[in-house]
């Protein structure tokens, strides 16, 4: 039996876990878990695993470094594996301090910090956007308008368009190291800590799958219909799977064209990239690991492939099951939470456009009464109202998504 410590910034990763191992999906090896639970009101276990080392915040170093010391009394391991994007770096550093084989911090830092993620891409046959230094966007104003990331987020936090000279020159003297998201503030910036990157023209899409054995064997595109970053501005963002075959196809060869540059390591993966008007395909940016949002389950509804579950087994070695050529095609929208208010209200009135003649969801999310309407930081998750669709039907999924990020409201109690 081998000896596996599961590293996750997932409260619910030890629940996950069970449900795994008792649907057969995962063997029955020696599992401890370290885990982050971010904003919990507790950081204890759940019980389900007898070796769980919990934290509340994975830039907490103290912390971090007791775990290394529990965790090398339940070692040694065989295997350091991550579910998330916010693991990722942290399951690197237990590799290396625990002595155990796999990707090392140096090897992984290119799936998250943006700037080495898209140097590491500099050379090869892929596009990426120009990354420019603020004296460059000081100098020459026709650089504008750029793009503004802090280099290790991920869904869109902290980022910002300058569009005017400006803006430019308030960044350069007046960034305290303060981005916020809605109301909540990332302190911990320099300017060295922000990605300023060519601002691209072009429909955005997210491709998705698994690489096992060093090879891509399975990927999915699907094209957004809005962006993260207007989502986090409080308007809907939509997603929905590319119908045509060949653009799959097309979609499949630039994953391997990255791959073969960047050397994703066995698992899940999460590629963005822009197709512009001329049909140029640009890399935005990539992670070793799920897409977030409704992207598993959109997924897993058409083609009973768990990306979530699939991330796990290919770092355990295991193949997953590659879906068929008939899967269905698949959709979701969510409708975003509001910036904080004074009184902090609760949900009001719900209107759901009338679906006659448009798709009926596969699962649905609509908010109660009893649900906030504002919230302080960005998610996917924690929304006003999510819906999920797969059919055969690509024009009427289209048509649903429309209808819905038209005609849906919240309303706020007074």
């Amino acid at each position: 039996m081998k000896k596996v410590l599961v590293v996750s910034s997932s409260s619910d990763i030890e629940q996950r876990l069970a449900r795994m191992l008792e649907k057969g999906a995962i063997p029955q090896e020696d599992y401890s878990v370290f885990v982050e639970k971010f904003g919990e009101e507790s950081s204890a276990s759940d019980g389900l695993f007898a070796n769980v080392f919990a934290i509340d915040d994975l830039r907490n170093r103290v912390a971090i470094d007791a775990g290394v010391e529990q965790c090398r009394s339940w070692g040694p391991f065989d295997l350091v594996i991550a579910t998330d994007e916010y693991s990722v770096i942290l399951a690197a550093e237990l590799r290396e301090r625990l002595a155990v084989a796999g990707p090392t911090v140096g090897e992984m830092l290119k799936f998250r910090d943006k700037v080495v993620m898209k140097e590491s891409l500099l050379g090869s046959s892929v596009r990426t956007p120009v990354l420019y230094t603020i004296d460059q966007l000081l100098a020459d104003h026709s650089l504008l308008p750029v793009v503004v990331k802090p280099r290790s987020y991920a869904g869109s936090k902290g980022i910002s368009v300058l569009r005017t000279p400006q803006e430019v020159l308030e960044l350069a003297k007046n960034f305290q190291g303060t981005l916020t998201d809605k109301e909540v503030a990332f302190t911990e910036f320099s300017l060295n800590d922000l990605e300023l990157e060519e601002f691209i023209v072009g429909e955005i899409l997210h491709i998705d799958g698994y690489i096992l054995g060093g090879e891509v064997m399975f990927c999915v595109p699907s094209q957004y219909v809005g962006t993260c970053l207007n989502y986090i501005n409080g308007q809907p963002l939509a997603s929905h799977s590319v119908e045509d075959r060949e653009e799959h196809k097309r979609w499949l060869e630039f994953s391997r064209e990255v791959h073969a540059v960047m050397q994703l390591p066995d698992g899940a993966f999460h590629l963005e990239a822009f197709l512009t008007s001329s049909g140029e395909r640009v890399f935005l940016e990539i992670g070793a690991r799920p897409g977030g949002c409704y992207i598993v389950p959109s997924i897993e509804y058409a083609t009973g492939l768990n990306l979530d579950v699939a991330h796990i087994q290919c770092q355990l070695g295991i193949a997953p099951q590659v879906p068929g050529e008939d899967s269905e095609q698949f959709g979701w929208v969510i409708f975003p939470k509001q910036a904080p208010q004074a009184h902090a209200p609760k949900v009001g009135e719900v209107s759901v456009p009338d679906l006659n003649g448009y798709l009926a969801p596969t699962w649905t999310f609509i908010p109660t009464n009893e649900d906030d309407y504002t919230g302080s930081f960005f998610s996917y998750t924690s929304n006003l109202g999510a819906f999920v669709f797969n059919s055969p039907d690509h024009r009427l999924m289209k048509d649903t998504l429309q209808h819905l990020m038209k005609n849906y409201r919240v309303g706020a109690q007074n």
